[in-house]
């Protein structure tokens, strides 16, 4: 029997699911989807089925091989292999490659597994640049990608459940809290979720402790200006940028017996010296050698 798929979806036809089938029973308690979870996705109302749904199905038709892959196919969850919510820096990264490498060693890491890294450091030296890029590095080793959260607007921390939510699609309703809904929907999850601009929040630290209790296969990157002082975090400290150091700017005497200025007219020999120094005295370059006056 071929497996029901969402509806709409230009897949072919595919007879409709034998309903009394898919049942919970005392012989297969594992199986709980509901008539109206199966109508919905048979008529094409439901077309973002969670993959446990799709995998109830499966077991219930006994489905093996091809066909099992090919319904499983058909889930769509929220986090997909493109970071979610993240945005799209303008310019590439440069001169953060020490410290992409060893935040991308720490979440990838098998043993010993950190799941929480705390990136830390003053504002404006770039903590958000180097998450986007370290999130962006290692999503492919997560099988349901990666999230970025920006939790820089808000000024409560009751109100970060919500917005972690409403980023990764997760829909409120009256009979459970977010608090409790992200955690059900991130407990079989593989996902890296990015909380950035932390430091304002922290009260909210019990959230992100009980999401990696809760959630096993859950890493979180948080960048910070304060750490979390948990047990479970590992922290990198974020430097400011190395600048290069700025070259000797040559005195007037060496500009003026320069074979360049030697070989100018005298005045001009001279405004260029001068300028030499002056430039010099201030930190700025030099001009080139063979700029002279006329």
């Amino acid at each position: 029997m071929k497996a029901v798929v969402p509806g709409g979806r230009g897949v072919g036809k595919y007879k409709p699911l034998h309903k009394p089938d898919l049942q919970k029973s005392d012989n297969n308690p594992s199986t709980s989807v509901s008539l109206a979870t199966i109508g919905a996705i048979e008529e094409g109302q439901r077309r973002r089925p969670y993959l446990h749904t799709l995998r109830a199905l499966a077991d219930s038709l006994e489905l093996t091989g091809p066909e099992r892959v090919a319904l499983l196919s058909f889930h769509v969850d929220v986090v997909h292999s493109e970071e979610v919510g993240a945005p799209v820096p303008p310019t590439p990264l440069v001169g953060r490659e020490s410290e992409i490498a060893e935040a991308c060693a720490v979440l990838t890491s098998a043993t010993p597994a950190i799941r929480l890294l705390a990136l830390i450091g003053p504002g404006g030296v770039g903590k958000t640049r180097l998450a986007l890029e370290v999130a962006a590095t290692v999503r492919d080793a997560f099988s349901d990608g990666a999230a970025f959260v920006d939790l820089a607007p808000l000024c409560d921390h009751r109100l970060v459940p919500a917005t972690i939510a409403r980023v990764l699609g997760v829909h409120e309703s009256g009979r459970q809290s977010a608090r409790e809904m992200l955690v059900a929907h991130l407990r079989q999850r593989h996902l890296l979720l990015t909380l950035d601009n932390f430091e304002h929040l922290l009260s909210a630290t019990p959230l992100v402790t009980e999401l990696l209790a809760a959630c096993p296969r859950l890493s979180i990157l948080v960048t910070t200006r304060s750490a979390l002082r948990v047990r479970s975090e590992r922290r990198l400290v974020v430097p400011p940028l190395a600048t290069p150091a700025a070259a000797k700017a040559p005195d007037a005497a060496q500009v003026a017996g320069r074979p360049a200025t030697r070989a100018g007219a005298g005045g001009g020999a001279r405004a260029f010296a001068v300028a030499a120094g002056a430039a010099a005295a201030f930190g700025a370059p030099s001009p080139p050698a063979e700029q002279r006056a006329g």
